[in-house]
């Protein structure tokens, strides 16, 4: 069994929140690859109108619109996990969402784990969690496509107390839910 007790800050729930609507790779991929169509396309347009009120295939006029329309499309990429961190905390300032931020308790033992707060208590078997996802500083044990459990990994003690806790997902985890992170979406 392994235990321990955190209360989460907006902070790890912002990062929670990035993550699972932005982060992943596939989704930045797919992301970027839109923004590029719509450069294209509206580039396309903006090319035949130019021919055709102008006559010149290409002139300052074009540019200029071309990289207008990479600007509009392009920077607002670079902002969005910024975005995506204020919307969480937003949303997380919600009253209905303070739950998220309570004390919580956690158990884990080899066919089942517990959650418990001040106001429910939940039981889970390994198979309810989907798909894992972890980064540096995160384990994100999703349950559905956007809810999961937040454990950060600064809750360890030490750096074996970090390894059981892998050893255990490892072990408990389903095949499709350990490696489901590496499969395209």
């Amino acid at each position: 069994m392994i235990a321990f007790t955190n209360t989460l800050t907006k902070d790890d729930y912002a990062s929670f929140y990035v993550q699972m609507l932005w982060v992943s790779k596939e989704k930045i991929k797919k992301d970027l690859k839109q923004r590029a169509v719509g450069v294209f396309y509206y580039g396309f347009i903006a090319f035949a109108l130019n021919n055709i009120i102008s006559g010149e295939y290409f002139s300052t006029g074009f540019f200029c619109a071309l990289i207008v329309l990479a600007l509009i499309f392009i920077v607002p990429f670079f902002s969005m996990k910024a975005t995506l961190r204020k919307q969480a905390v937003k949303q997380i300032e919600q009253p209905l969402n303070e739950i998220s931020l309570l004390l919580t308790h956690y158990e884990f033992y080899e066919t089942v784990f517990f959650i418990k707060t001040d106001r429910y208590e939940a039981r889970y078997t390994w198979k309810a969690i989907v798909k894992k996802e972890e980064t540096d500083n995160y384990y994100f044990l999703l349950i559905g496509s956007q809810q999961g459990f937040i454990i950060p990994k600064k809750i360890f003690a030490n750096e074996a107390s970090k390894k059981d806790f892998d050893k255990l997902l490892s072990t408990n985890l389903s095949f499709e839910a350990d490696i489901n992170h590496l499969i395209k979406e």
